[in-house]
C-alpha cells in the first residue's frame, strides 16, 4: 500500500507543480502542461507476459493498450494551442472509471 501512496503522491505533485507554473509564467508565454498517460504499447510493455499485458487492456474502457503516436498527438496538440496549467489524461479513457 505504501507503494501505492507514493505513486499517488508523485502524480498529484507533478500535476500541482504543472498548475502552479501554468500560472506564473502565462503572461510570459512559457506554457506548462503535462500529459498523464495510461498503458501504452512499447517495446517494455512488449516483454510482459501475456496474463500483465492482459489485465492492462481488461482496464483500458477502450479494450487496448495506448500507441505511442497519440500520446505524441496529444503533445503536438499542446503545442498548438495557448493552454497553461493543463494536466491531460492520454489514458484511454482510464481515469474517467
Amino acid at each position: 500500500m505504501a507503494l501505492l501512496d507514493e505513486k499517488v503522491a508523485i502524480i498529484t505533485g507533478v500535476a500541482n507543480f504543472t498548475r502552479s507554473q501554468g500560472v506564473t509564467y502565462a503572461k510570459t508565454k512559457i506554457r506548462f502542461n503535462a500529459i498523464a498517460p495510461g498503458y501504452v504499447n512499447t517495446a517494455l510493455s512488449k516483454t510482459l507476459p501475456e496474463s500483465v499485458t492482459s489485465t492492462m487492456v481488461e482496464r483500458m474502457p477502450i479494450g487496448r493498450l495506448l500507441e505511442p503516436e497519440e500520446i505524441a498527438n496529444v503533445a503536438l496538440f499542446l503545442l498548438s494551442t495557448a493552454l497553461t496549467g493543463a494536466v491531460i489524461n492520454a489514458d484511454g479513457g482510464y481515469t474517467a472509471q
